[in-house]
């Protein structure tokens, strides 16, 4: 199970059963699939220098000691509990798709990931404290299950291509806590809805964010009233033939952080503060945030009968574009203007006349 490795000899190894304990700066190789049972026991010298490599599948009993390891070479995956995990010293990643899972009891669990290792999967009802360690163009995944909640905090590092997967979630505030993550994904049978709370770390971060919900087989409610200091994206599964809603307040006025959503489908509902009682078309050269309103007001002054109506919508599309703005507001001002305080969304890769049944309500 164990082996000696640097050129040692017994002299410098004691292997008994399940044993194995170390004098002086060594390499302990275990190589998988394995299991350690609950005696073994893994225990270096007191220098600053061994090394634990861990290659194929390794599992940790509950029991399995570990003591006295300053680097641990992961390839591979490895599963173990909170303490072991500690006890690993540096983590490092040597393969092209390492995973640690990690179950964990103790109420407060804090874990700090290496960039090197792709996927931590994090099992436990208990309050979560990760740090991601991503960095440049790289992500890590982080499945969390069904264990996330408000009270848990998932920090992504500096990477741009950072993880989420969560397959349900006791309340639709559980996201609060997660910052710093480019993609939260979740799972078929996620049926709670999203609704960040107001000053929550997810609503002060500035991370743009996509809620892939492809994959989820019923509707889902996003009310994503309390973020408006960066654009979020919600992917829907526009085959699923349930009704989904998206509610904003996002304004013109802030258009560059209008939400994005894709995939919207027959029964769907975008919600916005006012209700549209007109919908008019135009088509805009160019989307420019600077310059939005004027554009999409210049459009309107051209339309045959236009009228402008107290709440009507704006369905403003971007040539060369399959992108949609939809405008709801009142345009009854000064010749039925488009204004800064009116609401907008956009639609990603969805440019048909009826949004393919969707309401505005």
């Amino acid at each position: 199970m164990f082996t000696g490795v640097n050129g040692d000899t017994t002299s410098g190894f004691e292997i008994a059963g399940n044993r194995i304990a170390t004098a002086g700066d060594d390499t302990i190789v275990v190589n998988g699939p394995t299991a350690l049972s609950a005696t073994a026991v893994i225990n270096a010298s007191s220098g600053l220098a061994d090394v634990l490599q861990l290659n194929g599948t390794t599992v940790f009993n509950t029991g399995t000691t570990i003591a006295g390891i300053d680097q641990t070479q992961i390839n591979g995956g490895v599963t173990l509990n909170l303490a072991q995990y500690g006890a690993l010293g540096a983590v490092t990643g040597t393969g092209a798709t390492d995973s640690v899972t990690i179950a964990s009891t103790v109420p407060f669990s804090a874990i700090f990931t290496s960039a090197t290792v792709e996927t931590y999967n994090l099992t436990g009802a208990v309050d979560w404290l990760v740090f991601g360690a991503s960095a440049g163009a790289t992500g890590q995944t982080f499945n969390m299950g069904a264990n996330l909640t408000n009270t848990d905090a998932v920090i992504g590092g500096a990477g741009t291509g950072d993880v989420l997967t969560v397959s349900s979630a006791a309340a639709v505030n559980a996201f609060d806590g997660v910052s710093g993550i480019e993609t939260i994904r979740l799972g078929a049978g996620y049926a709670t809805g999203v609704t960040p709370t107001a000053a929550s770390a997810f609503v002060n971060a500035t991370t743009p964010v996509t809620f892939d919900a492809t994959a989820v087989t019923g509707g889902l409610a996003f009310n994503l009233t309390a973020v408006d200091n960066r654009g979020l994206t919600v992917n829907l599964n526009r085959t699923n033939g349930a009704a989904d809603s998206i509610k904003v307040d996002t304004t013109v006025a802030n258009v560059v952080n209008a939400h994005a959503v894709s995939g919207l489908g027959a029964g769907d509902k975008i919600d916005f503060t006012v209700d549209a009682s007109q919908i008019h078309t135009v088509t805009i050269g160019a989307f420019n945030a600077a310059t939005f309103a004027g554009d999409v007001n210049a459009q309107l002054a051209t339309l045959v009968g236009y009228l402008a109506s107290f709440t009507g919508a704006v369905l403003v599309n971007v040539a060369g574009s399959t992108d949609r703005y939809v405008v709801v507001g009142d345009l009854t001002g000064f010749g039925g203007l488009v204004n800064a305080a009116d609401e907008v969304i956009k639609l990603v890769g969805q440019n048909d006349l009826l949004i393919d049944g969707t309401s505005l309500i």
